[in-house]
This record gives structure tokens, C-alpha cells and sequence, in this order.
């Protein structure tokens, strides 16, 4: 079954999710309990921490709604249905009514600031959220009774096995009114309480004596969650009442719970609106302990430089010989400018080492442009040649006679020296706004330092650049990389392939298009937050981190792609020795055999006798053979 345009939708939503909302809810976690070590648990600690539980609870299951709506059904085991439907309603629910007693209180604090503060309590905050949660308990509870002893996976139209959306006509008739009832009391009625509770803060702010600043931020904070409720929120419990009003299940829930997925990136944006740290007052204290980091950048470096030197030797040796022998595909042209650009890293690592070492810049001025050119040549070179592979692997699969006609090794030289001209176009805009100068400052501390701290005028030229090489020479391959991946997996998914192969194929483009997200995302995203802010955003050196990583990680993916076995590599590897020792062998008892025949004659009689290996019995008859010339 092919996969329609809103299936291909909904799977980039549920990916940017994931991508999104992890590490955003963990930032919430770690400004709230920083927050809570410091002035104890206060009402909006206590609804932050609940909102992240829920939000995690959805998060963490996103990879799972991926590959269902990849596969086009339930794969995983009938049991998982109901503990997956259940976190997936529980983390909707439990969010909207926690958002509304965030709206709550601080409408109460603002309305009545002297009888709330009586009662501002963790302890009243924590009681009024396990009530919440009990009211979403109970609800789900009815739901799997609902459920009738089995586990909500049955057969679709199109024969394959569906979670949570075939029912019977029995469970119809408990779920239907339940749905209406859920939409009501638990959409509906906390909507209309954030409604009213919103205006009332924005008539009381209006006329209260803040400063404009303040009032605006109010504004600000009251519209958002109002806004992420109503978006979110709205689609999916309005499917419950027209599934009420046409006695039946929708067919459109699944694209209705795309907007309640969104709510956990959505969500922390309010939560950290709501704390008291500005964006600059966050990124100081995630770089506090910078010097402690230090530690762990150095031993990454390290670990990158031994890792990825022989990683990249062994890719070098395996693509070279397959040049040799079947001249220069289009993986061997990219797997050789990956090598390239991946030593280019590496062999500035210890440079990297020694920097983080003395935390600052130790080498001649004129070696830090030069140090910093190969750092981003490298990054930038390997994300566009990595998106050459797997466009490269997906037009293989979905144009196989097409794309022969083009597998040409010229086209591929062609592609890569386009994308390096790309790179080095970038860079040299970049040297440009060097001014000519080298880079080299005098940190807060009076240390030297490379490519860290910047003159106003050359902010001006360097932010926008980050974020324009951000947005084409990451965020566009990613979305070709994703598109290629998907469609690779529901091609080969649908083709005549055996079971081994098409795992081999999944392996591949998945561990490459998780190689590009972790390694290259990172960092990019410190390009959109440094334009955002208008700075070098401090935890840069951090972020370069996973960047480097993909020195040692592209190798694993490139021998993948290449037809030998981890077997045949050792053996293709170790071939050279057993042919050295053949040839030692030979020279060595021909040398004796002319001084003693019968001895000789006698040993290599033994080897055969003796039921030796296939290797060793060539090797006696090749001696005894050059007895008999002797």
C-alpha cells in the first residue's frame, strides 16, 4: 500500500516532534529544577515538572507512531497497543488540564495577589495536579474496559493490522459517548475557564501600574497559552464530537492528532516564558561549568582522533580496491571525498586537543583562519556529500534504469565538486569578514583565543551567513535526506527483495539519516539561536562536539554500503600476509632442498598425509614440485 501525501505529512511532524520536543522538555526540566534547588517547589515548578512527564510520555513514544504510519500499520506486538494508546492519550489529556491550571494561577495571582499567596503552596500545587491526573486515570480507565479483553489491534480494509482504529459495534457504543464526554469535560470546560481567565489578566494588566515592558510580557504569556491550547487541543477533541454526532469513528482522528503532538515543543516555549530567565541569563548558566566540560570535550577529541584516523584508513583501503577493480561508481567517488574531508578533521584534532587543553589559542595567528577553514570545510563538505549518497541510494531504488544511464563516475565528480564549490563559497564570504585579521582575540579571561570572540562589524556579516549556511547547507539536505530515507524504506518495502536485504537496506538509511541529524544538528542549531540572539553564542565549542563525532560514525556507514562482509574485509585484509609467508615458505625449503631432497620431500609428504588445511597442501605440492625441478 503506498503512502498517501498526508501520510508523508503526518511522518515529518512526528519526526520534527521527536527532534524538537526532547531536547526542549529536558531544557524545562533543567531550568525548573535549578529553580526549585534554589527558592523550593512552588506552583509553577510543580505544573512545569507535570507538563514535562506528560510531554516525555508522548515524546519518547513518537519513533513508534513513525514507523506506524511508515509501515501503514501495528507491527509490534498486540500487548503494546494499549500501553502506547494509553500514554499517547494520557501525556493529550494531562497536558491540556495542567496548561489550564497554569492559566489559573496566574490568573489568581493576579487578580487576588495577597488571599493566592496564603495558599501558594507545593504541597496545594501537587495535590490539585493528582487530581488531574486521576481525572485522566479514570477516563482512560473507562476506555480499556471498553476494550472487551482484547487489545484494540484488528484487521483494516487493506488486510493489515491497525492499532486503535478499527472497532466493533459493541465498543462503539461505550467509546463514542465516552469520547463526547472526555471533549466536553476535559477540553471544553478547561478552554473556556483559560478563556476567561486570559481576558481577565489582560483587562487587570491593562490597568494595573506595570511598566509597558512587563504588561507586554503578560500579553505575551496569556495569547501563547491560549493560542497553544486552542491549536493543539481543538482538531482532536472536535473529531470526538462529530464521531458523537455520525455515531462512528472518524477516519481523520490520525490527522487530527497531529496538532496535539506539536504540543510538546510547543508547551516548553510557554514554561520557559514563564520563568524568569531571559534567553541570555539561559545560555550563561547552561555554560556555567564550561572548565568542568573541558574534561569531556578533550576526552571526545581524543577518542575521535584514534577512532576516526584508522576508521577512515580502512575506508580508504576497501574503496581504492574496488576503484581498482570496478572502476569509479558513484560510492566510490563520494566514500573517497568523505575520507577527505573526514582526515581533514582529524588531522587537526590534536590541534583541537591541545586548545582545549590550555583553554586558549597557543599557535601563530596565522594558523587559526587556516585551522578553522579545514574544522568547517570538513562539517559542512561531509553533511552535502552524505546527502549525495542517500539521494544517490534512493534514485538507485526508485529509477533503477534511469539512474544506470547516469551512473557514471564523471557525473558523481561532477555533483561533489559542485557541492565542495558550494562550501568553499561560504567560507570565503566567511574569511571576508575577518577584516584581515586572524581571528585571534583576547577572551574575558586575557587568554587568546581562535574564532570566538568577534568585532560588532564583523557580527554583522558572520550571523546572517551562519544562519543562510544553517538553513541550505543543513536544513535543506536534511529534508532531502529525510524525503530519500522514507521513500527508500517504502520502496524496498513493497519490492520482491528477501528478508535480509531489505533489513540491510532499513539499516542503511537509517543509521545515515541519524548520523546527520546527531552529528550535524547540534551545531546548526547554534547558527539559528546566535541569529536570534545577534551573537557567538557560547556553548559553540560544545555543540562542535557531536560535528566532530562524524569522523569515526560516516565510516560505519559507508562500509556498509559497500558488498563486503566484515569477513571478507579480514580476509581481503590479511591476504597480503598469507601470500608473504606462502613466499617465505617456498624461498626457505627450496633453499634446503638443494642441499637435502629426501628431507624436504618427506615433510611436505607429512602436510598431506596429515589431512592439513587446503592452503598448506598447495603449499607442499608447489615444494615438492620445485624439488623435482632442483
Amino acid at each position: 500500500m503506498e503512502l498517501t501525501a498526508s501520510s508523508y505529512v503526518s511522518m515529518l511532524v512526528y519526526i520534527f516532534t521527536f527532534l524538537l520536543g526532547l531536547p526542549a522538555n529536558l531544557l524545562v526540566l533543567f531550568v525548573y529544577i535549578r529553580k526549585a534547588r534554589k527558592h523550593g517547589a512552588t506552583p509553577n515548578v510543580v505544573y512545569a515538572l507535570n507538563l514535562c512527564v506528560a510531554n516525555l510520555a508522548l515524546v519518547l513514544w513518537m519513533p513508534v507512531k513513525v514507523a506506524e504510519t511508515v509501515l501503514q500499520g501495528w507491527a509490534l506486538p498486540a500487548e503494546v497497543c494499549p500501553v502506547y494508546s494509553f500514554f499517547l492519550f494520557f501525556s493529550v489529556y494531562g497536558s491540556s488540564l495542567i496548561l489550564t491550571a497554569v492559566v489559573v494561577g496566574r490568573y489568581l495571582s493576579i487578580a487576588y495577589p495577597i488571599t493566592y499567596k496564603l495558599y501558594r503552596r507545593g504541597r496545594t500545587s501537587c495535590l490539585v495536579s493528582a487530581i488531574l491526573w486521576a481525572l485522566v486515570l479514570l477516563h482512560l480507565g473507562f476506555a480499556y474496559l471498553a476494550e472487551g479483553g482484547g487489545h484494540f489491534v484488528s484487521l483494516s480494509e487493506h488486510n493489515v493490522s491497525t492499532c486503535y482504529e478499527n472497532f466493533t459495534q459493541e465498543q462503539l457504543e461505550v467509546l463514542v459517548p465516552l469520547r463526547l464526554e472526555m471533549a466536553l469535560l476535559l477540553f471544553l470546560l478547561p478552554l473556556v475557564l483559560s478563556a476567561f481567565c486570559t481576558l481577565r489578566c489582560l483587562v487587570l494588566v491593562r490597568h494595573s501600574s506595570l511598566p509597558s515592558g512587563g504588561k507586554r510580557r503578560v500579553l505575551a504569556i496569556a495569547l501563547s497559552t491560549l493560542v497553544v491550547f486552542v491549536v493543539c487541543y481543538g482538531p482532536y477533541n472536535v473529531s470526538h464530537v462529530v464521531g458523537f454526532v455520525l455515531y462512528t469513528n472518524v477516519g481523520w482522528r490520525s490527522e487530527a492528532m497531529l496538532s496535539s503532538s506539536c504540543n510538546v515543543f510547543l508547551e516548553p516555549v510557554v514554561m520557559l516564558m514563564l520563568s524568569p530567565w531571559t534567553p541570555r541569563d539561559l545560555v550563561d548558566r547552561l555554560c556555567r561549568k564550561r572548565r568542568d566540560t573541558s574534561y569531556v570535550s578533550m576526552l571526545v577529541y581524543i577518542f575521535t582522533f584514534l577512532l576516526g584516523l584508522p576508521a577512515n584508513l580502512l575506508v580508504l583501503f576497501v574503496y581504492i580496491r574496488k576503484a581498482r577493480k570496478h572502476g569509479a561508481t558513484p560510492n566510490v567517488v563520494y566514500a573517497l571525498n568523505l575520507c577527505v574531508a573526514n582526515l581533514a578533521l582529524v588531522l587537526w584534532m590534536p590541534v583541537k586537543v591541545a586548545e582545549t587543553v590550555l583553554q586558549g589559542w597557543a599557535l601563530p595567528a596565522e594558523v587559526c583562519p587556516v585551522y578553522s577553514f579545514f574544522l568547517f570545510f570538513s562539517v559542512y563538505g561531509s553533511s552535502l556529500i552524505l546527502t549525495a549518497v542517500v539521494v544517490g541510494r534512493y534514485l538507485s531504488i526508485a529509477y533503477p534504469i534511469t539512474y544506470k544511464l547516469y551512473r557514471r563516475g564523471r557525473t558523481s565528480c561532477l555533483v561533489t565538486a559542485i557541492l565542495w564549490a558550494l562550501v568553499l563559497l561560504h567560507l570565503g564570504f566567511a574569511y571576508l569578514a575577518e577584516g584581515g585579521v586572524h581571528f585571534v582575540s583576547l577572551s574575558e579571561h586575557n587568554v587568546s583565543t581562535c574564532y570566538e570572540n568577534f568585532t560588532q562589524e564583523q557580527l554583522e556579516v558572520l550571523v546572517p551567513l551562519r544562519l543562510e549556511m544553517a538553513l541550505l547547507l543543513f536544513l535543506l539536505p536534511l529534508v532531502l535526506s529525510a524525503f530519500c530515507t522514507l521513500r527508500c524504506l517504502v520502496l524496498v518495502r513493497h519490492s520482491s527483495l528477501p528478508s535480509g536485504g531489505k533489513r540491510r537496506v532499513l539499516a542503511i538509511a537509517l543509521s545515515t539519516l541519524v548520523v546527520f541529524v546527531v552529528c550535524y544538528g547540534p551545531y546548526n542549531v547554534s547558527h539559528v539561536v546566535g541569529f536570534v540572539l545577534y551573537t557567538n553564542v557560547g556553548w559553540r565549542s560544545e555543540a562542535m562536539l557531536s560535528s566532530s563525532c562524524n569522523v569515526f560514525l560516516e565510516p560505519v556507514v559507508m562500509l556498509m554500503l559497500s558488498p563486503w562482509t566484515p569477513r571478507d574485509l579480514v580476509d581481503r585484509l590479511c591476504r597480503k600476509r598469507r601470500d608473504t609467508s606462502c613466499k617465505f615458505w617456498h624461498q626457505h625449503y627450496c633453499s634446503r632442498a638443494s642441499r637435502n631432497p629426501q628431507t624436504t620431500t618427506t615433510q611436505a609428504a607429512s602436510i598431506i598425509s596429515h589431512g592439513e588445511s587446503k592452503d598448506d597442501k598447495a603449499r607442499a605440492n608447489k615444494a615438492d614440485s620445485s624439488i623435482k625441478v632442483t
